[in-house]
């Protein structure tokens, strides 16, 4: 028996949904998908081999892929790895259970966050259409980038991806051995937070803004995640014209700077308040199907 999934969301002052504890699909095949997932991202530390330093993230091999911008880019571009890791990354994310578990994080964040979800959608489409050499990595999915952290054992230290859209949210889905009472939890340490994370299980954070990490596992237990999250360089570049910040017009640049407090208001915005989820979904949703 698969264990029973009720999502739970977290709410701020002013009833904004802030995080969301998806949990599960139903399905009596979940475990099978994770434990697959598990096993791939097991498999493939040994074939890429462990960073030479920690990264400030973890001490744990980590493959990141999709599209980026930032760092001294000068356009938007796809993340280029060695010829080994581009192998191993392609292999995991072409199967089935990947693409389920993208496809289910995917829904995740169309239902629980419409209109940020719209919000991606909208800029990236444009982005995509701008520049057809970029990669989408999932058929099923509107976030342009994702990780998988191989393990074995993925202990996240106290960190804020400084770098993703600060008001976007970013999926985590966690697999493993582990048991989930006694290790593997999410912190969120800004809210004074421990949550349980099961494997199998996606959650939802504003991962620019909270700082978060995750507790250790057992010696002999496995844990695993999978991260899907958008670069805010991405929707930047789209917001000024396809170009840099430097090579916008002064009058654009003027803009941006004189309406700030305006632009933020509306950022927090896209934040779902719980009593207007429904209305939220029916409002994006209603001309473009179901998601």
């Amino acid at each position: 028996m698969h264990p029973v999934s009720t999502p739970t969301v977290l709410v701020d002052e002013e009833d904004r949904i802030i995080t969301v504890l998806a949990g599960r699909p139903l399905g009596d095949d979940w475990d099978e998908v994770h434990a697959e997932i598990s096993t791939l991202l097991h498999d493939a530390g040994p074939k890429v081999g462990k960073p030479r330093k920690q990264e400030r993230r973890g001490d744990y091999t980590s493959l990141s892929f999709g599209v980026s911008y930032g760092g001294g880019q000068r356009a938007p571009g796809n993340l280029v790895q060695g010829e080994c890791s581009r192998t191993v990354i392609r292999d995991i994310s072409q199967t089935k259970a990947v693409q389920r578990a993208a496809g289910f994080m995917n829904g995740c964040f169309a239902a629980y966050a419409p209109k940020l979800y719209e919000e991606y959608r909208s800029n990236l489409s444009q982005l995509f259409a701008e520049y057809p050499h970029l990669e989408q990595i999932f058929p099923n999915s509107v976030f342009p980038t994702a990780t998988f952290n191989c393990g074995p054992r993925v202990v996240t230290l106290d960190h804020v991806d400084n770098t993703n859209v600060p008001f976007g949210f970013c999926a985590i889905f966690a697999c493993g051995s582990y048991d989930p009472v006694r290790g593997g939890h999410l912190i969120l340490f800004d809210l004074g937070l421990v949550i349980r994370f099961p494997p199998g299980s996606t959650i939802l954070v504003p991962s620019g803004t909270l700082r978060h990490g995750s507790t250790s596992t057992q010696p002999n237990e496995t844990r695993q995640s999978f991260t899907q999250y958008c670069p805010g360089g991405l929707l930047r570049w789209v917001a000024y014209g396809f170009q840099p910040v430097g090579s916008a017009k002064p009058a654009l640049r003027r803009w941006f700077e004189e309406h700030h407090d305006e632009r933020c208001k509306r950022a927090v915005g896209l934040f779902s308040k719980l009593s207007d989820l429904q209305q939220d979904r029916q409002a994006v949703f209603s001309l473009k199907g179901s998601v």
